[in-house]
């Protein structure tokens, strides 16, 4: 069983920096409820997390800190107008570098309307289909 250690305190608002971002593997993975698939290297999460980041009207951190193995970041915001609460799990390898990351937002709608954002900046910059564009992709 993992341990939770003491959050961050100046994890309060939208000066808050991950730290995480400065460690990450070449080949780090992104999985996101916000993307259909997942992403791979430093490069492209860094453009994502850092366009994400603008979207924010604010950041309510209910907990950004550290536990065994990785890192866990629980904030509320608001994007366009939309509450969507929000948690990231880091994983580090064993050399201490970030070799996943995993972004889960809630409510759907809100999840929806964050994704057709991210679809507006990026298009089909990483793949086809990466974002949410109005329909909902085929298994085929």
């Amino acid at each position: 069983m993992s341990s939770i250690r003491e959050p961050i305190p100046e994890a309060t608002n939208l000066t808050y920096f991950p730290e995480w971002l400065n460690q990450l593997r070449d080949d780090v993975a992104l999985r996101a409820t916000a993307l259909n698939g997942e992403l791979q290297g430093a490069d492209k999460l860094r453009a994502v997390i850092g366009f994400a980041r603008t979207l924010y009207e604010f950041q309510d951190f209910r907990f950004a800190g550290k536990y065994d193995d990785g890192f866990i970041e629980e904030y509320a915001a608001h994007v366009g107008g939309h509450p969507i609460n929000t948690v990231v799990i880091v994983h580090y390898d064993d050399e201490g570098k970030v070799e996943s990351v995993t972004i889960n937002h809630r409510p759907l709608t809100s999840m929806l309307h964050f994704s057709s954002k991210m679809r507006e900046q990026f298009g089909d910059t990483f793949g086809p289909n990466r974002f949410y564009n109005g329909e909902l992709p085929t298994d085929s």
